[in-house]
């Protein structure tokens, strides 16, 4: 599986519960957008500015993640970025998995607090979104800005949207707290899933924010943080980031990213 180059959520332990109702919501067979590339921050920015499409006309496709092209979709990427995508309809019982919210090294960490699922037979998948045409690679609906003021910021805000599919109606909710020691410092990572999800593709938004004492990181469910599906290119994704630097984070904390949710 790939990940995007910034700092994501990391995966949460689920842990079952007895089952409970859950309201209807809204399940998607296919987007409309329009694909932006990230611009360079002004100094007077708090959110990093997007910009037109400049990969011109072309494919985009969608995949199960770890399903190679099993199942995969694709449609026409317009010259300005727009485009209207099917989901795919065939999703394998072996693209499921209860795993998509395991944190791997949480006793390492130090966690305390399990979140809950309604179904503790529910499975899922991730979808993955990919153009191929001047430019090539992961779109996202990504949003990212800084914390604090222009004047003296104190982190940084990463938010991405991703279809998450659920083979059955659940919920999943909690928190957890993970603490990490490095160099002396203790830094604290605070997880907090709040999903309502049906039967098939549901808008996720993976928040985190980034500070010099650590991470919080929260999951939510019926919308995306933005309908521009930003093209994440490595070197424009760092440029944005990186341009007014917001916070210095722990080396152990780099590694920390949610296992499909790039």
């Amino acid at each position: 599986m790939r990940y995007a180059p910034l700092l994501l959520l990391p995966t949460l332990l689920l842990a079952s519960c007895h089952g409970q109702n859950t309201p209807t919501v809204t399940t998607y067979t296919s987007t409309s957008g329009t694909v932006r590339e990230l611009g360079t921050p002004g100094a007077n920015d708090m959110v990093a500015p997007t910009t037109a499409w400049t990969g011109g006309a072309g494919t985009i496709q969608a995949t199960v993640a770890d399903a190679g092209t099993q199942g995969a979709t694709s449609a026409s990427l317009a010259s300005n970025g727009t485009f209207t995508l099917p989901l795919p309809t065939n999703v394998k019982t072996r693209s499921l998995s209860s795993d998509e919210f395991t944190l791997p090294g949480s006793e390492e960490l130090g966690c305390a607090g399990t979140p809950t699922v309604s179904d503790p037979a529910a499975r899922f998948a991730v979808l993955n979104v990919n153009v191929s045409a001047g430019k090539q690679g992961p779109v996202d609906p990504v949003r990212i800005s800084f914390t604090g003021t222009v004047n003296a910021p104190t982190g940084l805000s990463i938010e991405s949207g991703a279809f998450l599919y659920a083979d059955r109606p659940v919920s999943i909710t909690g928190t957890q707290t993970c603490t990490l020691t490095e160099s002396g410092e203790t830094y604290t990572l605070t997880s907090s899933l709040n999903m309502t999800l049906g039967q098939g593709w549901n808008k996720v938004t993976a928040t985190e924010i980034i500070n010099d004492s650590g991470a919080s990181l929260n999951l939510t469910s019926g919308t995306f943080p933005t309908e521009e599906w930003v093209y994440l290119d490595g070197s424009a994704l760092t440029s944005a980031a990186v341009h007014r630097a917001a916070s210095k984070l722990p080396a152990g904390l780099k590694p920390f990213k949610f296992s499909d949710l790039r």
